[in-house]
């Protein structure tokens, strides 16, 4: 809030009909805090960690689910069947989710600015928290410690980009990294690893949100500036573009801001602006075009209004598909790619299309 307050409020935006409405829960929920992180597991909302309040050293270790068919939080401890000893206290860390795991890296253990650069995976399946790391299995130097990071997911891997270290001298950071969860191995995706294209200036405070197989990025902090550039990493093709927008119609600079996509629209909310703390909400349109098969069995992926789904394989084939998980019906798709294949796409609740010898395409769902 403008006081530095920290909030427990829970708000929903509807794309259709572009509706707020503040979520009213049962039973306990998270106390108030203050930079904390969320992700979407499945149908779910996971939540973890923060301090509570704005410069303080409460910082909290805490992990919750939101369920919004039942609109309740449930937290997840040893009560609840949570196995592993899990990260400790922190803030301004990040999470992403990758299949059915929750991964979280980073962030600010202490007041006095300590940065940690440990990665965790919580398995929203088996309920149980693993540190990878060398000792796991894991490959690869990873990105060094930071705080006010952002990750997302595209298919198979998680990426991250920048942040602040304190790590010989407080500055921001622009480097760029993949961890691919099937092989367990770090990757910095540089100039070296065939990256292409300017790469987006230092910054921290940023989103990330992920269309398809690309991934945006808008704004954040330099420091002393706040900033409105808005770019585009296409991960098939390893290359940065920055995209240029109306700046009348369009966000002004700011950090601390969100970012989702839903509907096949990317969101953009909030945030530290020029002017003070800032209550907009921006939508940009996109449709995604989701290939198959992806990355074997390692999941769950979200299908929207709008988007195309391109079938790669000849052979049958089953897939674990949240289709139109945003809930909103009519709900269109295009399916093209080899007519032959026989894939059903299972839609979370239990409705069917098959595109068998004769394909099936703008399909619409009521």
């Amino acid at each position: 809030s403008q006081s530095n307050k920290a909030l427990d409020d829970l708000w929903r935006f509807e794309v259709l009909p572009q509706r707020w409405s503040e979520l009213s829960v049962t039973g306990t929920k998270p106390s108030a805090r203050w930079d904390h992180a969320l992700t979407a597991v499945g149908v779910k909302v996971i939540l973890f960690g923060g301090t509570t309040g704005y410069d303080n050293d409460d910082f909290l270790k805490d992990l919750w689910e939101f369920d919004p068919e039942i609109q309740t939080w449930a937290q997840l401890n040893a009560a609840a069947g949570v196995q592993g000893i899990g990260p400790s206290a922190r803030s301004q860390h990040a999470l992403a989710t990758v299949g059915d795991s929750m991964l979280l890296f980073g962030g600010k253990i202490s007041i006095y600015s300590n940065t940690v650069d440990d990665l965790w995976d919580f398995d929203t399946v088996a309920l149980k928290w693993t540190q990878l790391d060398s000792a796991a299995g894991v490959q690869g130097i990873g990105p060094g410690t930071r705080s006010h990071h952002a990750m997302t997911a595209v298919l198979a891997k998680m990426l991250l980009f920048g942040g602040q270290t304190f790590s010989g001298g407080r500055r921001a950071l622009n480097d760029l990294w993949e961890f691919d969860k099937l092989i367990l191995k770090w990757t910095q995706l540089d100039a070296t690893a065939g990256v292409q294209g300017t790469v987006p200036s230092a910054r921290y405070s940023h989103p990330l949100t992920a269309v398809g197989s690309k991934l945006f990025l808008f704004g954040g902090s330099s420091g002393n500036i706040k900033l409105n550039d808005f770019w585009e990493f296409d991960t098939l093709i390893m290359t940065w573009t920055e995209l240029l927008y109306v700046a009348a119609t369009g966000p002004s600079g700011r950090s601390d801001h969100a970012m989702a996509t839903v509907n096949g629209n990317m969101l953009l909310f909030g945030g530290s602006a020029e002017g003070g703390r800032s209550d907009e909400l921006f939508m940009r349109g996109y449709g995604q075009t989701v290939e198959f098969p992806q990355f074997g069995g390692l999941g769950f992926t979200r299908i929207y209004d709008g988007d195309t789904i391109v079938v790669q394989t000849d052979k049958s084939w089953d897939w674990n598909v949240d289709l139109c998980s945003h809930a909103l019906l009519p709900c269109s798709l295009t399916i093209l790619g080899n007519p032959a294949a026989a894939i059903n796409i299972l839609r979370r609740a239990s409705s069917r299309i098959s595109c068998r010898s004769d394909g099936c395409t703008g399909v619409t769902l009521r």
